[in-house]
């Protein structure tokens, strides 16, 4: 039956035109009322249908969703973790939500049958009116069937629908986040231009965003933290400097999943930053150059130019090149299975370490830092925003970006931090379902050099 519906589907969708008409009812589908208030949802059913019109069964098993699509481990037990099924139930209730509304207007209609998650897709032709004189002409695109099976009664108890959720991976489709996909992927350079707003005067933004320099940032590699995984060894810094991930140690069985994870993934959290950020860079009119991970190479690190990197050493191998220079280091625990937080100089009250309760796309307490730090033989300077889950990185972002609260903070750590110092803060981060709700600054740290 799956393959049969993707056949369809294939039949049903030959050109690029079907393929764009689709994408844009797809568009409006997951912008609409109905999903408005679920990125998980509208992000899980942009994953199925993108990959059906693919022909990719493979992706469109439980198991692989849950990778692919929430970035949980490839060992992960689907029997304990239910997120794929839950999330695919949520999908059901609310296509049938937006259809009940807009389906009588629609050429599209798509539904998601219990027991898979491969969609069915139903598109009706209209008719052309003929013109005086002329021949009608024929309608001849193939219906498919619809599915009108129920709403499902009752989501699982850890599903949250409306928390704003970004998984690991994304199927991005909103206009206003090609640029930014674009600039990931090293295919553009953001030249800010004027701004009717003042310039920052607000350390540290002032100093990392500088008219008078070029500001790079780096995104961190969402496949990275999987290809670890499945070789069961830490990848050095020096290893990913050469371009070795890792694919080498694993069997043969695996080689194929590690063909997927061949790093040209966009973490969403990333992106999502990235705007803030290109929003900060705008104000004060600096050059902003983004580049994902694999693509730098160490010499691109030499130069003048300040940086900011996005995400903790396991999936950003370049933050650990400033290790040397932190108090607080999130570093990959193996008998944790997770990363932790080690405090290499605790002062009076501070812990040794710091042990998160949730681990990605969880529920507990976790970690993350801002680390505002030195280049080596370098003037620029580097900010490190960082987090044992990708929800930890997104709190440091949303708290470093949050300029009045940040220098509040900053002026409270017993100290006035200037421009020319570095410091690193350590803050507490609790989590719903894959949600950040509370942030904490638990420590800061001046850095002497």
């Amino acid at each position: 039956m799956s393959s049969e519906r993707l056949r369809e589907i294939a039949r049903l969708f030959k050109t690029k035109e079907d393929v764009a008409d689709l994408m844009r009812h797809l568009d409006q589908v997951v912008t609409g009322d109905a999903f408005r208030n679920s990125r998980r949802s509208a992000q899980f059913l942009q994953y199925v249908v993108e990959k059906s019109i693919q022909q990719e069964e493979d992706a469109l098993k439980e198991r692989m969703i849950g990778i692919e699509l929430f970035g949980r481990a490839p060992a992960y037990d689907t029997g304990e973790d239910a997120i794929v099924r839950v999330t695919a139930s949520d999908v059901r209730r609310r296509l049938l939500k937006h259809y009940a509304r807009f389906g009588s207007d629609s050429e599209f209609r798509i539904s998601l049958p219990s027991g898979g998650y491969i969609p069915e897709i139903y598109r009706e032709t209209v008719p052309v009116e003929p013109e005086p004189l002329a021949v009608a002409v024929e309608t001849s695109e193939p219906i498919q069937t619809v599915s009108n099976e129920p709403a499902e009664a009752e989501l699982d108890k850890i599903w949250q629908p409306d928390k704003p959720v970004w998984p690991k991976r994304m199927v991005w489709s909103a206009i206003a986040l090609a640029a930014i996909l674009l600039a990931l992927f090293g295919l553009w350079e953001a030249g800010i231009g004027d701004s009717t707003s003042p310039p920052l005067h607000v350390f540290p933004w002032s100093t990392l965003l500088d008219p008078k320099q070029v500001t790079r940032l780096i995104a961190s590699d969402p496949d990275l933290a999987e290809l670890q995984t499945l070789s069961g060894s830490q990848i050095s810094t020096s290893d990913y400097a050469n371009q070795q991930y890792g694919c080498d140690k694993l069997g043969p069985d695996q080689q194929k999943l590690c063909q997927i994870l061949r790093g040209d993934k966009v973490a969403a959290i990333d992106a999502e930053i990235l705007a803030k950020i290109s929003a900060l860079a705008e104000r004060n009119r600096v050059t902003l150059l983004v580049r994902p991970a694999r693509a730098i190479r160490l010499m691109d690190l030499r130069t003048k130019d300040s940086y900011i990197f996005l995400g903790s050493a396991r999936s950003n191998p370049w933050t650990d090149l400033f290790s040397d220079q932190m108090d607080f280091q999130i570093t990959y625990d193996p008998s944790q299975g997770q990363e932790v937080v080690r405090n290499l100089h605790p002062r009076s009250g501070e812990q040794a370490s710091y042990i998160p309760t949730a681990k990605g796309f969880g529920t507990g307490e976790s970690f993350a830092t801002i680390s505002f730090l030195s280049n080596p033989n370098q003037s620029g300077r580097v900010l490190i925003l960082e987090g044992t889950t990708a929800e930890g990185t997104k709190a440091a972002a949303d708290l470093a970006m949050n300029i009045p609260l940040f220098s509040s903070i900053l002026k409270s750590c017993n100290r006035a931090f200037q421009s020319e110092g570095s410091f690193q803060v350590l803050l507490r981060v609790k989590t719903i379902a894959g949600a950040p709700t509370e942030t904490e600054t638990i420590a800061c740290h001046e850095i002497k050099s």
